[in-house]
């Protein structure tokens, strides 16, 4: 699996081939948002997941919400540290800083939940995933830094067909099974993938020719800055 950020794709490649390709969303060109560059493995997919808002979102996007109105954000749940749902009704959310919340906040499966209906893990310290999501009109757009970091997919569905192809004989009809249950389902991949989250501005395509992608995170512009510091010049090619 790979994920080139600055081209908004993700693909699967096989053998040097690329057998699957969709549309990508990256994260935020926000300095708390951009998706990082790694390479994981791909360990087993969630379908139908609940979104545990991260605790670096709560603060700056839900409590003053909470502060101002406790009935707010009501599509996602309070919970306490043992899982139980909190009654808004009993909280006086003012007196709370973003660093004495107490509480965790977390969004139950649905057509509507920030991730979807399928999400694939490869668990890193960035907590970052790949995962379906409601906002499908961000795909049309040219440049697609929308996210928080995770990586978004077009097509979340298909790309689960192609993995779960490898383990099962209808890997339609067992995805839809469990699609329909509405239960949350963790589906361990018998053949783990490997996943590299790279930032390529300049590649050679498998025909051959030479393909360019905007600097989105202005990465390439902070090499070359360090590299002009250090004293490197290209030669002047005009005359």
């Amino acid at each position: 699996m790979r994920v080139n950020q600055t081209d908004f794709t993700a693909k699967i490649v096989d053998n040097g081939d690329v057998t699957f390709e969709t549309r990508s969303v990256i994260g935020k060109n926000q300095p708390d948002r951009r998706s990082p560059e790694f390479s994981d493995i791909m360990e087993h997919m969630v379908i139908n997941p609940s979104w545990y808002v991260p605790r670096s979102i709560i603060p700056k996007e839900y409590l003053p919400q909470l502060r101002n109105n406790p009935n707010a954000v009501g599509h996602i749940q309070i919970t306490d540290n043992r899982g139980r749902v909190v009654s808004r009704g009993s909280v006086d959310f003012s007196q709370f800083t973003a660093r004495s919340f107490p509480y965790a906040m977390k969004q139950p499966p649905s057509s509507r939940n920030a991730l979807g209906l399928v999400k694939f893990m490869f668990p890193n310290k960035y907590n970052i995933y790949l995962h379906d999501t409601p906002q499908k009109s961000l795909f049309k757009r040219e440049v697609r830094a929308f996210s928080h970091g995770c990586i978004r997919l077009a097509q979340p569905f298909e790309f689960a067909y192609a993995l779960l192809a490898r383990q099962t004989e209808d890997p339609h009809a067992f995805f839809n099974l469990i699609l329909k249950s509405g239960k949350e389902t963790k589906v361990e991949l018998d053949q783990q993938v490997p996943v590299h989250i790279i930032y390529r501005t300049a590649y050679v395509s498998n025909k051959g020719r030479a393909e360019f992608r905007r600097d989105v995170y202005g990465r390439d512009a902070k090499v070359w800055a360090a590299l002009e510091q250090a004293g490197v010049a290209l030669p002047d090619l005009q005359g």
